[in-house]
């Protein structure tokens, strides 16, 4: 069930943003670029490792004041297992911001999906899918992967 909370919750936030552009925007309707969260997620994903590892460092700090070897060393896995996700996470974050780059300036906004074309729907599936995909999954495997993993669930 925590596993869940802690998927759900971001999901939620994740429909938020999109609320929120569309708020932005000052318009009833909607339109892809409203959608287009990859970045957002890889950044939430790449902030709430860091913020951990302030967590598991204070941690390490205290285990280690109280002699618990034991308890420093799986905090050091933990911390080395938290810079490969945050490696893996600015890579992907950059790879995230080129496909955003290349397809994002180049989508007319005013048509509808069905009337474009197949490859201002292929740009679609990247920015809206593709991008959102990879940054909704950092953020869970950080959720279900490194944290989880550190606290021993």
């Amino acid at each position: 069930m925590q596993y869940l909370i802690y998927v759900l919750i971001p999901s939620i936030f994740l429909l938020l943003g999109g609320l929120a552009k569309i708020i932005v925007r000052r318009q009833i309707t909607w339109s892809w670029s409203d959608w287009y969260l990859g970045i957002e997620l890889v950044i939430a994903a790449m902030s709430t490792g860091v913020m951990h590892g302030f967590d598991l460092d204070s941690k390490i700090s205290r285990m280690a004041q109280a002699n618990n070897m034991a308890e420093v060393k799986k905090g050091m896995d933990d911390l080395k297992n938290l810079h490969w996700f945050l490696a893996a996470s600015f890579v992907l974050f950059f790879l995230v911001v080129i496909a955003h780059r290349k397809h994002e300036p180049t989508l007319g906004t005013n048509v509808p999906f069905a009337g474009k074309t197949s490859a201002e729907k292929w740009k679609i599936v990247w920015l809206a899918g593709i991008c959102n995909v990879v940054g909704y999954a950092l953020f869970a495997a950080f959720i279900l992967g490194v944290k989880g993993l550190s606290e021993g669930q």
